[in-house]
């Protein structure tokens, strides 16, 4: 259970350049080069209690071949890499956290099959593909592409930054930012839009809108008529769709709220 660290710069082999020797249940510190390490990045049975890939590297962290595999408790990503991609192992699979605060704004994040149990971005591009389960995704900065899913990611919560999403979710609350639905087999159970925050909505049925002061409803671009259950709509929400496309059943307005085109 040792701390692994960069002491090899210079080639593609991250077993290598972090000395030689990676053992399950060790750390690993990726602070340093600014290569590209996509041999002997997979190590599907171990459990690492620490993964951080920051400092002075600037490199990539695998490739789209050539994922960083194992259980990871905490994986931290600070610094300027130019990519990262990472999947759970073979083992339970699971990324604990994964805490992600890239200096650069082009720094492309990939996550492969597995299960991302808690995901907090400030920065970068995020990717995450069908395979990967996201539990609990919190958006501060940078964009982000959840793929489409057989699961859902039951929990979003978005203080920045501009999220689209294909897969379904549970509940989602917009502090900030920009939250795209982009597939109508995506019914959430509820979604609550704040001041000045945006939803641009091409899903289907939902249970519960909410709609604050100031916020934008957009759903002018869908595909087929929904119905929205419960709609709670403040005064100075801009609730926006082409007639006939969107049914409310229980209205639950404040002030001089306005209401979806019928």
């Amino acid at each position: 259970m040792a701390s692994r660290y960069i002491t090899v710069p210079g080639g593609t082999d991250l077993t290598a350049a972090l000395g030689g020797t990676v053992s399950d249940g060790d750390s690993l510190y990726v602070t340093t080069g600014n290569d590209t390490l996509n041999t002997n990045v997979s190590y599907p049975s171990f459990t690492f209690p620490v993964v951080t890939v920051g400092g002075e590297f600037d490199g990539s962290f695998g490739d789209n071949t050539a994922y960083f595999e194992a259980q990871v408790t905490l994986f931290t990503l600070t610094g300027s890499a130019r990519n990262v991609y990472i999947k759970g192992g073979s083992g339970t699979g699971i990324v604990a956290k994964c805490d992600l605060r890239p200096t650069r704004n082009d720094c492309n994040i990939v996550f492969g099959t597995g299960v991302f149990t808690a995901v907090e971005q400030r920065g970068g591009s995020l990717v995450a593909v069908s395979t990967a389960d996201v539990n609990l995704y919190k958006l501060y900065s940078g964009t982000a592409l959840l793929r489409g899913n057989t699961h859902n990611t039951p929990t979003i919560e978005m203080y920045g930054g501009t999220l689209v999403t294909e897969r379904d979710f549970d509940t989602a609350v917009v502090n900030a930012g920009r939250l795209h639905v982009s597939k109508k087999t995506v019914t959430p159970a509820t979604v609550t839009v704040k001041s000045g925050a945006m939803l641009d909505y091409r899903g289907g049925n939902l249970t519960n809108l909410y709609g604050e002061p100031e916020a934008t409803l957009d759903l002018t671009k869908l595909s087929e008529p929904i119905t929205i259950t419960n709609c709670y709509l403040s005064e100075g929400c801009a609730p926006l769709a082409t007639p006939g496309m969107v049914t409310v059943t229980n209205y639950f307005m404040s002030g001089d709220a306005k209401r979806f085109q019928a």
